[in-house]
Protein backbone atom coordinates (compact mmCIF):
# COMPACT_ATOMS: atom_id res chain seq x y z
CA UNK A 1 0.00 0.00 0.00
CA UNK A 2 1.63 3.14 -0.78
CA UNK A 3 2.19 5.37 2.12
CA UNK A 4 -0.21 8.58 2.91
CA UNK A 5 1.31 12.21 2.18
CA UNK A 6 0.30 15.82 1.59
CA UNK A 7 2.19 17.80 -0.53
CA UNK A 8 -0.23 21.12 -0.67
CA UNK A 9 -0.31 22.57 2.77
CA UNK A 10 -0.92 26.33 3.04
CA UNK A 11 0.04 28.25 6.09
CA UNK A 12 -1.50 31.66 7.86
CA UNK A 13 1.39 33.63 6.27
CA UNK A 14 -0.73 32.86 2.65
CA UNK A 15 -4.07 34.77 4.37
CA UNK A 16 -6.19 32.48 3.77
CA UNK A 17 -5.42 29.78 6.31
CA UNK A 18 -5.11 29.76 10.46
CA UNK A 19 -3.54 27.85 13.04
CA UNK A 20 0.07 27.56 13.86
CA UNK A 21 2.64 25.35 11.45
CA UNK A 22 3.32 22.83 14.24
CA UNK A 23 -0.49 22.03 14.62
CA UNK A 24 -0.67 21.04 11.10
CA UNK A 25 2.30 18.50 11.54
CA UNK A 26 1.08 16.90 14.65
CA UNK A 27 -2.10 16.45 12.79
CA UNK A 28 -0.43 14.60 9.62
CA UNK A 29 1.57 12.63 12.69
CA UNK A 30 -2.11 11.73 14.09
CA UNK A 31 -3.27 10.69 10.30
CA UNK A 32 -0.21 8.99 9.88
CA UNK A 33 1.01 10.53 7.30
CA UNK A 34 4.75 9.20 6.05
CA UNK A 35 5.33 12.93 4.76
CA UNK A 36 3.84 16.46 4.59
CA UNK A 37 5.38 19.53 2.13
CA UNK A 38 4.25 22.90 2.85
CA UNK A 39 3.66 24.50 -0.12
CA UNK A 40 2.94 28.30 0.79
CA UNK A 41 1.90 30.75 -1.50
CA UNK A 42 4.68 32.51 -3.19
CA UNK A 43 4.71 36.77 -3.10
CA UNK A 44 2.98 37.81 -5.97
CA UNK A 45 6.39 38.63 -7.85
CA UNK A 46 4.40 40.16 -11.13
CA UNK A 47 2.89 43.03 -9.02
CA UNK A 48 4.47 46.38 -7.46
CA UNK A 49 4.32 45.47 -3.76
CA UNK A 50 1.75 48.05 -3.04
CA UNK A 51 -0.79 45.93 -5.41
CA UNK A 52 -0.26 42.68 -3.65
CA UNK A 53 -3.06 41.17 -2.48
CA UNK A 54 -2.20 40.27 1.49
CA UNK A 55 -5.27 37.50 1.31
CA UNK A 56 -3.50 35.29 -1.27
CA UNK A 57 -0.25 35.18 -0.75
CA UNK A 58 2.80 35.87 2.14
CA UNK A 59 4.80 39.61 1.59
CA UNK A 60 7.99 38.98 -0.24
CA UNK A 61 9.56 40.12 3.36
CA UNK A 62 8.08 36.88 4.81
CA UNK A 63 9.39 34.49 2.55
CA UNK A 64 12.81 33.99 4.40
CA UNK A 65 10.83 33.72 7.46
CA UNK A 66 8.43 31.14 6.10
CA UNK A 67 11.66 28.92 4.99
CA UNK A 68 13.18 29.44 8.22
CA UNK A 69 9.79 27.94 10.13
CA UNK A 70 9.45 25.36 7.67
CA UNK A 71 12.69 24.07 8.56
CA UNK A 72 12.66 24.53 11.98
CA UNK A 73 9.49 21.83 12.46
CA UNK A 74 11.59 19.63 9.90
CA UNK A 75 14.14 19.34 12.96
CA UNK A 76 11.72 19.24 15.48
CA UNK A 77 9.47 16.74 13.67
CA UNK A 78 12.30 14.69 12.07
CA UNK A 79 11.95 11.19 14.18
CA UNK A 80 8.19 11.33 13.34
CA UNK A 81 7.21 12.41 9.96
CA UNK A 82 9.31 13.50 6.41
CA UNK A 83 9.07 17.39 6.03
CA UNK A 84 9.27 18.80 2.66
CA UNK A 85 9.85 22.33 1.10
CA UNK A 86 7.93 23.67 -1.57
CA UNK A 87 6.32 26.75 -2.45
CA UNK A 88 2.71 26.86 -4.90
CA UNK A 89 4.25 29.86 -7.53
CA UNK A 90 1.48 31.61 -9.78
CA UNK A 91 1.91 30.93 -13.51
CA UNK A 92 2.15 34.30 -15.11
CA UNK A 93 2.68 34.92 -19.24
CA UNK A 94 5.82 37.02 -19.74
CA UNK A 95 7.59 37.01 -16.35
CA UNK A 96 9.12 33.29 -16.36
CA UNK A 97 12.67 34.92 -16.31
CA UNK A 98 11.72 36.20 -13.28
CA UNK A 99 10.21 33.66 -11.11
CA UNK A 100 13.03 31.60 -12.44
CA UNK A 101 15.19 33.90 -10.82
CA UNK A 102 13.16 33.70 -7.28
CA UNK A 103 12.78 29.74 -7.46
CA UNK A 104 16.53 29.86 -8.03
CA UNK A 105 17.41 31.34 -4.38
CA UNK A 106 16.02 28.17 -2.88
CA UNK A 107 16.71 24.45 -1.89
CA UNK A 108 13.16 23.37 -2.92
CA UNK A 109 12.29 19.93 -2.49
CA UNK A 110 9.47 20.39 -5.02
CA UNK A 111 7.54 23.53 -6.86
CA UNK A 112 4.13 23.59 -7.48
CA UNK A 113 2.96 25.68 -10.41
CA UNK A 114 -0.53 27.31 -10.47
CA UNK A 115 -3.12 29.03 -12.44
CA UNK A 116 -5.17 31.89 -10.54
CA UNK A 117 -5.20 34.68 -12.78
CA UNK A 118 -6.53 35.05 -16.45
CA UNK A 119 -5.31 38.89 -17.16
CA UNK A 120 -5.63 40.86 -13.99
CA UNK A 121 -8.35 38.80 -12.93
CA UNK A 122 -8.71 36.02 -9.73
CA UNK A 123 -10.91 34.35 -11.11
CA UNK A 124 -10.89 31.92 -8.30
CA UNK A 125 -11.63 34.25 -5.79
CA UNK A 126 -14.95 34.52 -4.69
CA UNK A 127 -14.41 38.50 -4.22
CA UNK A 128 -14.47 38.79 -7.60
CA UNK A 129 -17.35 36.30 -8.77
CA UNK A 130 -18.59 39.49 -10.67
CA UNK A 131 -16.04 38.62 -13.47
CA UNK A 132 -18.19 35.50 -14.18
CA UNK A 133 -20.74 37.81 -15.48
CA UNK A 134 -18.79 39.08 -18.45
CA UNK A 135 -17.66 35.71 -20.47
CA UNK A 136 -18.38 32.58 -21.34
CA UNK A 137 -17.65 29.61 -19.35
CA UNK A 138 -16.19 27.95 -22.51
CA UNK A 139 -14.15 30.81 -23.35
CA UNK A 140 -13.11 30.98 -19.27
CA UNK A 141 -11.48 27.18 -19.58
CA UNK A 142 -10.12 27.20 -22.80
CA UNK A 143 -7.77 30.44 -21.39
CA UNK A 144 -7.48 28.35 -18.13
CA UNK A 145 -6.05 25.24 -19.79
CA UNK A 146 -4.07 27.19 -22.42
CA UNK A 147 -2.25 28.79 -19.55
CA UNK A 148 -2.54 25.64 -17.28
CA UNK A 149 -0.54 23.70 -20.76
CA UNK A 150 1.79 27.17 -21.31
CA UNK A 151 2.81 26.59 -17.43
CA UNK A 152 3.84 22.58 -17.73
CA UNK A 153 5.79 23.36 -20.85
CA UNK A 154 7.42 25.99 -19.05
CA UNK A 155 9.60 23.57 -16.95
CA UNK A 156 9.55 25.63 -13.74
CA UNK A 157 7.59 23.47 -12.23
CA UNK A 158 7.87 19.85 -10.72
CA UNK A 159 3.84 19.31 -11.01
CA UNK A 160 0.99 21.43 -11.51
CA UNK A 161 -1.87 22.23 -8.75
CA UNK A 162 -5.39 21.45 -9.08
CA UNK A 163 -5.47 21.32 -12.70
CA UNK A 164 -8.98 20.33 -14.01
CA UNK A 165 -10.07 23.57 -11.23
CA UNK A 166 -12.88 22.56 -10.36
CA UNK A 167 -13.75 25.90 -9.33
CA UNK A 168 -14.45 28.04 -11.99
CA UNK A 169 -17.59 25.66 -12.41
CA UNK A 170 -18.38 26.37 -8.62
CA UNK A 171 -17.99 29.93 -9.41
CA UNK A 172 -21.08 29.95 -12.05
CA UNK A 173 -23.33 28.20 -9.60
CA UNK A 174 -22.68 30.48 -6.66
CA UNK A 175 -23.51 33.10 -9.66
CA UNK A 176 -26.77 31.34 -10.36
CA UNK A 177 -27.58 31.06 -6.54
CA UNK A 178 -26.46 34.63 -5.89
CA UNK A 179 -28.62 35.92 -8.48
CA UNK A 180 -31.44 33.52 -6.96
CA UNK A 181 -31.19 35.05 -3.79
CA UNK A 182 -31.60 38.77 -5.14
CA UNK A 183 -35.03 37.93 -6.85
CA UNK A 184 -36.34 36.50 -3.35
CA UNK A 185 -35.03 39.48 -1.50
CA UNK A 186 -36.35 41.83 -4.03
CA UNK A 187 -39.85 40.35 -3.86
CA UNK A 188 -40.22 40.97 -0.29
CA UNK A 189 -39.52 39.61 3.01
CA UNK A 190 -39.15 35.62 2.61
CA UNK A 191 -37.69 32.91 4.42
CA UNK A 192 -34.17 31.77 3.68
CA UNK A 193 -35.45 29.39 1.01
CA UNK A 194 -32.03 28.54 -0.69
CA UNK A 195 -29.34 27.58 2.49
CA UNK A 196 -25.52 26.50 1.90
CA UNK A 197 -24.88 23.16 3.45
CA UNK A 198 -21.24 23.40 4.10
CA UNK A 199 -19.10 21.04 2.24
CA UNK A 200 -22.01 19.80 0.20
CA UNK A 201 -23.63 22.67 -1.80
CA UNK A 202 -27.07 24.49 -1.88
CA UNK A 203 -30.47 23.13 -0.36
CA UNK A 204 -33.55 24.57 -1.82
CA UNK A 205 -35.69 24.98 1.39
CA UNK A 206 -39.50 25.48 0.34
CA UNK A 207 -42.20 24.29 2.35
CA UNK A 208 -45.19 22.92 0.58
CA UNK A 209 -48.90 23.12 1.84
CA UNK A 210 -50.61 20.01 1.46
Amino acid sequence: MLPLVDYHVHTARCGHAVGRMERYVERAIEAGLAELGFSDHLFMYWLPSDRRDPQLCMAEWEHDFYIEDVERCRARYKSDIAIRLSTEADYIPGHERELEAILRRYDWDYVIGSVHFLGDWGFDDSRYLAGFEQRPIDEIYAQYFDLVGASAESGLFDTIGHADNETIGQMYIDLAVSRLRQKFNASGPAPHLIKTVRGEGYLFDVQIEP
